[in-house]
C-alpha cells in the first residue's frame, strides 16, 4: 500500500518496545526520518547499534518523559537534526500497579502517577509539536490509547488516564486553527499484547 510518507519526519516516543518498535522500524522502512525516545540508558545503546544502517535518517534519546523541559529538548533536539516535524505517535504508557485492593490514604498517587504517564507525555509531547505542524501546513498526530478506555476495567486509574488522552484528541480535532492546515488526530486502541513489560505478560507470569 502506497501512503507516500517518505521523507517525513516522525516522533515516536516510547519506540524502542511493543507496539513503538514496530511503528519505528515500519516508518524507517516507509523512507521516514524517525526520532524516538526511551526511558532506559540500555535500550538507548541497544537501538543506537540496531538502527546503525539507518543513521542519516534515525535518532535517539533517553530520558524521564514525565519531566517537560525534557520534552522540550528532545523535540527541539529533533528538530537540530531534521529541521521539522511531520508526524507525532504517542506511544509512552503502561502502568506498574496491577491491582489495587482497598481504597485507602495515598491512593490518589496512584491515579497520578498513571495520569502522568498516560497522559500528560502525550499533552506535552503535542504541545511542543504541533507549532511545527501549523508551519508546515500538515501534520499527524496518533495517539496509542488501549481497549481499557473501550470497556469497564477495574484497573480505573489507567482507564481514565486512556480515556483523558482519547477526549484531548478528540477535541483537537474539532479546532479549525489545525485542522485547516492539514493537521489531523487520532487515537488506536489496542488490545492486550503479550510484551515484556506488558500488563498480559505480568499476568501470564505471575505463577
Amino acid at each position: 500500500m502506497e501512503i507516500n510518507i517518505k521523507n517525513k519526519v516522525a516522533i515516536v516516543t516510547g519506540g524502542t518496545s511493543g507496539i513503538g518498535e514496530v511503528i519505528s522500524l515500519s516508518l524507517l522502512a516507509e523512507g521516514c526520518k524517525v526520532s524516538i525516545c526511551c526511558k532506559s540508558e540500555k535500550s538507548f545503546k541497544y537501538f543506537n547499534k540496531k538502527y546503525k544502517r539507518f543513521s542519516k535518517s534515525f535518532y535517539i534519546e533517553f530520558f524521564d518523559a514525565t519531566n517537560e523541559k525534557n520534552i522540550s529538548n528532545f523535540v527541539r533536539n529533533t528538530l537540530d537534526k531534521f529541521k521539522k516535524i511531520d508526524i507525532l505517535i504517542n506511544n509512552i504508557g503502561g502502568d506498574e500497579t496491577n491491582e489495587i485492593k482497598s481504597i485507602k490514604p495515598r491512593i490518589y498517587e496512584t491515579f497520578i502517577n498513571s495520569y502522568n504517564i498516560n497522559f500528560g507525555t502525550s499533552l506535552n509531547f503535542i504541545v511542543y509539536s504541533l507549532p511545527h505542524m501549523k508551519k508546515n501546513s500538515w501534520g499527524r498526530v496518533i495517539n496509542i490509547s488501549s481497549i481499557s478506555s473501550l470497556n469497564f476495567n477495574k484497573r480505573i486509574w489507567y482507564s481514565n488516564a486512556k480515556m483523558s488522552s482519547e477526549n484531548l484528541i478528540k477535541y483537537l480535532a474539532t479546532l479549525k486553527e489545525y485542522t485547516n492546515k492539514k493537521i489531523t488526530f487520532n487515537s488506536i486502541s489496542p488490545g492486550h499484547l503479550n510484551t515484556k513489560k506488558s500488563y498480559l505478560h505480568k499476568l501470564k507470569n505471575k505463577n
